[in-house]
């Protein structure tokens, strides 16, 4: 289905060209805004559909394999904030606070044990179509497939305005906003996510997706209150051919 959207999408584009080019020869109209309006719709409607005509079944299907983690993004409160991403292969921290209205930065010194955690927090999407997100082969998450919504183990209820992450989340949800929602998880006790927690937001909460658009994994840790939340991004382990 997927493939005969993308061809109606681009028969639709030349057809519609077709038309554009012939108004501007026989009736000397400058259609090119014409023409960027239906480019844009297109694709728009494109990316729309993307979701709506695979199923979570096909979509997970084609994305079996091993996931390593890219980089963490986190925020605690309205001032802080701690960066990790990979430069030339290396691991690098940065964390920044607001000062005086400008926002001021240092490196973190990373340490063996929290480098460790860096290299070895994965993302595994099962043949059987099961998901594993691990950190030193030990499991945080195990999440077996479903076929219609997501695997939901939330108990608490949350504020739409100062909770949104959190309260957007329902059992009967699979894709929005370009997003697979995968599995949820509230009221943790801390040693379940305390070990894992690089950025050190405190998290009592855990959900995951998927990004279709980006095809990367994200694994959202935080407190109950989103005072504190973290980002975790997966991309595809690069399978090196011998």
């Amino acid at each position: 289905m997927g493939d005969l959207l993308s061809l109606i999408v681009g028969v639709s584009f030349l057809y519609f060209n077709g038309i554009c080019l012939n108004f501007n020869k026989y009736f000397h109209l400058n259609t090119t805004p014409m023409k960027k309006c239906i480019v844009l719709f297109l694709l728009i409607l494109s990316n729309i559909t993307y979701a709506q005509t695979k199923s979570k079944e096909e979509v997970l299907k084609s994305i079996v394999g091993q996931y390593e983690l890219n980089d963490i993004s986190a925020s605690m409160g309205a001032n802080t904030m701690v960066d990790y991403y990979k430069m030339k292969g290396l691991w690098k921290g940065t964390y920044s606070m607001l000062m005086g209205g400008r926002r001021e930065s240092e490196g973190i010194k990373i340490s063996p044990d929290v480098l460790k955690k860096l290299k070895t927090m994965k993302i595994k999407v099962n043949p059987d179509l099961s998901i594993v997100f691990s950190c030193n082969e030990i499991p945080i998450a195990t999440i077996p497939f479903k076929a219609d919504g997501m695997v939901y183990e939330m108990t608490g209820s949350y504020n739409v305005s100062s909770q949104g992450e959190l309260s957007q989340l329902q059992p009967e949800l699979t894709f929005q906003d370009g997003q697979l929602f995968l599995y949820a998880k509230d009221n943790l006790d801390e040693t379940e996510l305390g070990p894992y927690d690089i950025a050190n937001v405190l998290p009592n909460a855990i959900f995951i997706s998927y990004v279709l658009k980006d095809k990367t994994f994200a694994v959202v840790m935080c407190e109950s209150e989103t005072m504190g939340l973290s980002t975790y991004t997966f991309k595809k382990s690069v399978v090196i051919k011998k």
